[in-house]
């Protein structure tokens, strides 16, 4: 078996694990093919592994999870000249979600590249058992952009975005850092000023990335405080001034955020709304 990954990836699932917040289906998107594959058989990993601390890696269970072998792990065949899952396999999906665990407790359903492998028609026919699957199923979609996928997919799954091996650009992580420093500050005018640079329209585009290193923070915060160690000066600084459930909805509004940027919206109408929602959650001791 061989299988890597970075301590980003592996720390930013962590803390969702640890935050007991992992939903039924899981949406993985990450402009790097490695680090969303890599994220995707970690989290199967922890599905059938049956040690106390999931995922081991070590044991029969994780090895076989990673080498797509374990009889608990499903990945559907893809079919025809552009490799997709038609609509005879998304009913055999439908039936192989009615059996039981055979050696773990999750049955786990790996969609690799979902926004290219699984066409709209297959999409709308798979609605029904994403939003509710039998009990001890797990979904997990693995995707380079979510709003490739049906907007109806994507408000049924939990979306965790990563960053790659690559990184993200200066300007995402010095805005994150900026909008952190806001956060935590104890001047509403801080963090609104924080957000201004993501309301211009040519800063559309870096929406997105900065979200996505703010999300890291968080998710690292939140780590902290369900006892996941990290070294993330940003992160430490989140976990003294915020709660396991402030940074929860946290999420939740920034995941929002995106997903509106996405649209035809004004940025400056987004970030002064984020903005109230931040200050909201922190108002709320």
């Amino acid at each position: 078996m061989d299988f890597s990954i970075s301590e980003n990836t592996k720390n930013t699932l962590l803390a969702v694990l640890q935050s007991g917040r992992l939903a039924h289906t899981v949406i993985i998107e990450s402009d790097d093919e490695k680090t969303r594959r890599d994220a995707a058989l970690f989290l199967c990993a922890y599905a059938v592994c049956r040690e106390d601390h999931r995922p081991c890696m070590r044991c029969a269970a994780c090895h076989k999870a990673l080498s797509l072998i374990h009889p608990d792990v499903y990945v559907p065949e893809l079919s025809g000249k552009l490799r997709q899952i038609n609509m005879e396999t998304s009913r055999e999906i439908g039936r192989q979600a009615s059996i039981i665990p055979n050696e773990a407790n999750t049955r786990v359903f790996l969609f690799f590249d979902a926004d290219k492998t699984i066409p709209p028609i297959t999409q709308n026919a798979m609605l029904k058992l994403i939003e509710e699957p039998p009990q001890s199923i797990l979904f997990v979609f693995t995707v380079k952009k979510s709003s490739a996928l049906l907007s109806t997919v994507r408000s049924r799954a939990q979306l965790i975005t990563l960053k790659g091996e690559e990184g993200v650009d200066d300007f995402a992580r010095q805005t994150a850092d900026e909008i952190i420093q806001g956060i935590v500050s104890l001047y509403e005018a801080d963090l609104l000023k924080a957000l201004t640079p993501l309301s211009v329209k040519d800063n559309k585009e870096k929406f997105a990335p900065t979200m996505l290193c703010l999300t890291e923070s968080l998710r690292l915060a939140l780590g902290f405080l369900c006892g996941v160690d990290t070294e993330d000066e940003n992160a430490l600084l989140l976990s003294k001034k915020l709660q396991k459930d402030e940074i929860l909805k946290m999420l939740e509004i920034t995941d929002d955020a995106v997903r509106k940027s996405q649209t035809n919206i004004n940025m400056t109408l987004l970030t002064t709304w984020l903005s109230s929602q931040y200050r909201r959650i922190l108002w709320q001791k």
